[in-house]
């Protein structure tokens, strides 16, 4: 009598079937990346790093009206340098921070930034409508970046380069923090 493990034993030492379940595999983790822009810029974590960013909005409403302008603060435990980014609810990005108004990314350990900082000649506008994120990175030598937009395949790019260079940095030398903004019309 044959049992479903004799039946299955020719099968799962095939490298056929495991090719299939591989390919089978990547087609929903597409899909599923289709459904959620923001997945690809969530997975970027650093559960051991050796210092801490933290990220928050200037208000504790739920939502922003597009055309109000969005403050953010930024704290790190470490002195860092910042990357900034807004992955809007299409996953196309940008990089906020630092920007043409401001290049400077340096941030001082324990001490709160205000992004954009009071005096300067730029703002962030809230746009369009939808779930936004705002995801930081700060590490602790400096990463060279353009300034962007992004479209959404260009954006993906863009985060597996990022990537790269974040795995070329000390592992514990960097960090990462995000906050969701809600937009409406």
């Amino acid at each position: 009598m044959m049992t479903i493990r004799h039946f299955l034993l020719p099968y799962l030492k095939s490298i056929k079937f495991w090719l299939i379940l591989l390919l089978i595999s990547l087609v929903f983790t597409l899909e599923k990346a289709k459904k959620n822009p923001f997945l690809p810029a969530t997975h970027i974590k650093n559960k051991n790093s050796t210092f801490q960013v933290v990220i928050w909005t200037e208000t504790e409403k739920p939502y922003y009206k597009a055309g109000e302008n969005i403050v953010l603060f930024i704290k790190a435990t470490a002195n860092c340098y910042l990357l900034l980014f807004n992955i809007n609810s299409e996953g196309n990005g940008l990089l906020i921070f630092p920007n043409q108004h401001h290049q400077e990314n340096y941030l001082t350990q324990n001490t709160v930034y205000r992004i954009p900082p009071l005096g300067y000649q730029y703002c962030l506008k809230a746009t369009g409508s939808g779930k936004e994120l705002i995801k930081a990175i700060a590490t602790k030598r400096e990463i060279k970046w353009s300034f962007g937009p992004w479209k959404r395949k260009e954006f993906l790019n863009t985060l597996k380069t990022l990537e790269r260079k974040l795995k070329a940095q000390t592992f514990g030398d960097w960090t990462e923090a995000e906050v969701w903004v809600q937009i409406k019309r």
